[in-house]
């Protein structure tokens, strides 16, 4: 049975305007300024999209403390726990992945939930993630040889809370597309899985809780 929800594609062309305005208006969540091209033959249809991204950030590590800058300014920074050496400063670069996980999540969920016939009113995601991963791996010995353990994270798991503007519940289906197309599209969560990471994020309706 086909389902009564739909997202609404649009042209490269569309995506292109649309994305440019929001950068425009300071609305856009990259990190950087960026220009997005569409290509389209003479008579408006669309054959390839030109839609290449770069995100730029540097940073200088003093002991195990990084301190990170993005072209827009805004500061980053990462250490380490106390048992492995470092201060406890700041969040972990693992920490800081789940976060950027999360941020691409809710920004990719927006644009999913605003797609959708009918849209879901998205006032707010509340999101409670766990990642896991084999902290043995990165110190096997000898250093000369690669860790046969497993080093990246392994699972994430945890729960993404919507709650409607309206406070009205969310349809069953509704709710299934939303959580299948942005995890579908969110970028962080593709180079998460494409990893061979583990992910089981459950989308729940928040005016059920």
């Amino acid at each position: 049975m086909t389902s009564a929800f739909a997202l609404q594609f649009v042209s490269p062309s569309v995506v292109a305007r649309r994305y440019n305005y929001l950068c425009s208006r300071s609305l856009a969540t990259a990190t950087v300024p960026l220009v997005v091209r569409a290509v389209e033959n003479s008579d408006g249809s669309s054959t390839e999209s030109e839609c290449i991204l770069t995100y730029v950030v540097t940073g200088t590590g003093r002991g195990n403390k990084v301190t990170m800058t993005n072209n827009n300014g805004h500061e980053m920074v990462t250490d380490i726990p106390k048992k492995y050496g470092g201060n406890e400063s700041a969040p972990t670069p693992v920490e800081t992945l789940l976060a950027a996980l999360i941020g691409c999540i809710q920004s990719t969920g927006m644009y999913v939930a605003r797609s959708m016939a009918p849209r879901i009113l998205v006032d707010r995601i509340e999101f409670d993630l766990k990642a896991q991963r084999d902290g043995r791996a990165p110190l096997e010995m000898p250093l000369e040889k690669t860790p046969e353990l497993t080093v990246r994270p392994t699972r994430v798991f945890g729960t993404a809370t919507v709650y409607q503007r309206n406070g009205e519940p969310i349809a069953p289906e509704q709710l299934q597309l939303l959580g299948t197309q942005t995890e579908a599209r969110c970028p962080v969560s593709n180079l998460m899985q494409d990893s061979g990471c583990a992910m089981d994020i459950d989308w729940i309706d928040g005016s059920a809780t």
